[in-house]
């Protein structure tokens, strides 16, 4: 799926792909509001989930869909199999169920342990090394890299 601001407001595209058969996305629907897009998104994602063979993609499966693009546009816009009703509250289901793991592992001190360097030690792993971007930290590329020299004590 693809969006694209407008002057008017979102164009909404579908069923492009890359890799090896490429091929543009069909826009499906244009100059839409913010309601009528996230509308239209849900009932197309839930529409795909409901009708396509597992781990087909929008492409093969929109190529495969008697009628193309001008069928799914009357179902998805104009209602024509009176499903889309249905198709949102599904999607309204879905999104009440996600759980975001992010958030659970934040608001979890135990399920932070999982992201210390070393599980016997709350030393620092000398090897990764962080620097400062944008008030956040990211890994450092290897030029940015400060050289770690080990020294071995002898006892």
């Amino acid at each position: 799926m693809g969006i694209i601001a407008t002057e008017k407001g979102w164009n909404l595209y579908v069923c492009g792909n890359g890799g090896m058969k490429p091929r543009h996305a069909d826009l499906l629907a244009a100059d839409l509001d913010r309601d009528t897009l996230i509308q239209y998104l849900d009932r197309f994602m839930m529409f795909y989930i409901r009708t396509a063979d597992k781990l087909t993609r929008t492409a093969s499966w929109l190529d495969n869909l008697e009628g193309g693009i001008d069928y799914l546009k009357s179902v998805i816009i104009d209602d024509k199999l009176g499903l889309n009703e249905h198709l949102e509250a599904e999607m309204a289901r879905l999104r009440e169920a996600v759980i975001c793991e992010w958030t659970e592992t934040v608001n979890t001190p135990a399920a932070q342990t999982r992201f210390k360097h070393f599980i016997n030690s709350t030393q620092r792993d000398p090897n990764v090394q962080v620097v400062p971007e944008r008030e956040q930290h990211r890994p450092a590329t290897p030029y940015e890299r400060i050289p770690v020299t080990l020294v071995e004590e002898n006892a």
